[in-house]
């Protein structure tokens, strides 16, 4: 069987994670719209080929193109929302090197988006990024800071994300209005940034998470889904992903090994 095709299962079944405690079964919801809701997983997806084609591929630098205009996507809602706090006098704190809500948030990724971090760490990441990521889980595998464990993907020397062109909707999603401290227990906004970002999503013609529910059926060979139903089979957590496992993520060459 050629190598190519080889990777790419290996990917999909998170051979690499093998028996993980992160990865976790996500049981479908039951929706009742089911029949209202159900469309052609092709015909829908190709309705986006031209602006799939026309996304900055150094921008979004995704293998998956789909996923980079699901990704572009949820950052043109971070940019609405950012308008909508404008005209209420308020404005985003989050900027480079604000990372508290990498150590406090429980976060996740989809099968899709954690298929696309595997492989940006193998393909695209620089090697002294994927050294300072392996250093850390090697020296200080249960560092903790103020009782919170972070990212494994956060550079803590720099206060930046790793994996940040190819970070899931969940990362890109969070927006505060008052810089986030550890140290500190306070309302940053984020109750009112989460109602801007829900209000600008329904003003997009398509949602992030259609997009990859109708792909995730579709290289599994369904012909229609329903664009309703939840994101994908399976999550990531980041914060439980062990440290044997990390090491394996960040020191090997080859995703399909």
């Amino acid at each position: 069987m050629p190598k190519k095709n080889k990777q790419k299962r290996s990917l999909y079944q998170f051979e690499m994670l093998e028996d993980s405690i992160a990865i976790q079964k996500h049981t479908p919801e039951t929706n009742h719209q089911e029949s209202t809701n159900r469309v052609s997983c092709k015909k829908f997806l190709s309705q986006f080929n031209e602006p799939i084609k026309a996304l900055n591929k150094k921008e979004y630098p995704h293998h998956n193109r789909i996923l980079a205009f699901a990704h572009s996507l949820c950052d043109l809602v971070v940019e609405k929302a950012k308008d909508k706090l404008a005209i209420l006098k308020m404005k985003a704190a989050c900027e480079a090197g604000c990372d508290a809500c990498c150590y406090y948030t429980d976060m996740d990724a989809t099968g899709i988006e954690f298929e696309e971090i595997i492989r940006y760490i193998h393909k695209d990441m620089p090697e002294a990024t994927k050294q300072i990521l392996l250093k850390q889980v090697q020296e200080e595998p249960d560092l903790k800071t103020h009782g919170q464990k972070p990212c494994p993907f956060l550079i803590r020397s720099q206060g930046c994300c790793g994996i940040y062109p190819v970070r899931p909707v969940g990362c890109r999603s969070l927006l505060a209005t008052k810089r986030c401290r550890l140290d500190v227990e306070e309302d940053t906004g984020l109750q009112t940034t989460v109602t801007l970002i829900q209000q600008a999503w329904q003003e997009m013609p398509v949602r992030a998470g259609a997009l990859m529910v109708l792909q995730e059926q579709a290289r599994k060979g369904k012909g229609h889904a329903n664009i309703n139903q939840n994101f994908s089979e399976f999550l990531v957590k980041f914060e439980q992903l062990e440290n044997i496992k990390l090491e394996q993520l960040f020191a090997s060459d080859d995703p399909g090994e």
